[in-house]
């Protein structure tokens, strides 16, 4: 691969590895400030590409990696934990957020407005200012937003802004 590609590719894989990493940490710990979030899932992007540019830039080097018990085995092990990371360990179901917010999705606009601490008239206001139409207060949030083309999160935005 061309010399100019190892000019750029390892200083941008070690820059986005830092951002990757000061990110996860701040949000492992839920330190969620700014925009370290977006910031964290762009850079994600970011990594793969120079990742991959700096495997090209050192192709000769990576193969001679896998030509060794230790570099195949670490490599394998990565994969595993990849693999792994989608076995749904504890259930989607078993977390209570996800619960609740199933629920809620599903919950009538008229049940919601007393969530929201409003009245369901003053709910539809709400969200027909919005450009949001509410066919019947006893439609869920979810078919209101299907009706209107919108996410389930944007109409919930909107209600507990």
């Amino acid at each position: 691969m061309s010399r100019n590609m190892k000019t750029w590719a390892t200083p941008a894989v070690g820059a986005t590895f830092l951002i990757m990493s000061i990110t996860g940490i701040l949000l492992f710990f839920h330190i969620d400030i700014g925009i370290i979030e977006p910031v964290h899932k762009w850079a994600g992007w970011i990594l793969v590409v120079t990742a991959i540019a700096h495997l090209l830039a050192n192709a000769k080097p990576f193969t001679a990696h896998l030509k060794s018990f230790r570099g195949v085995s670490i490599i394998a092990a990565g994969a595993v934990v990849l693999a792994l990371s989608f076995y749904p360990w504890a259930g989607e179901e078993s977390n209570p957020m996800k619960k609740a917010l199933g629920a809620l999705q599903h919950a009538s606009v008229e049940s919601v407005s007393s969530i929201a601490g409003t009245s369901s008239d003053e709910l539809v206001a709400r969200l027909e200012a919005h450009g949001i139409t509410v066919g019947n207060t006893a439609d869920s949030l979810q078919e209101t937003a299907r009706n209107n083309g919108e996410s389930v999160r944007e109409i919930l935005a909107i209600i507990f802004e």
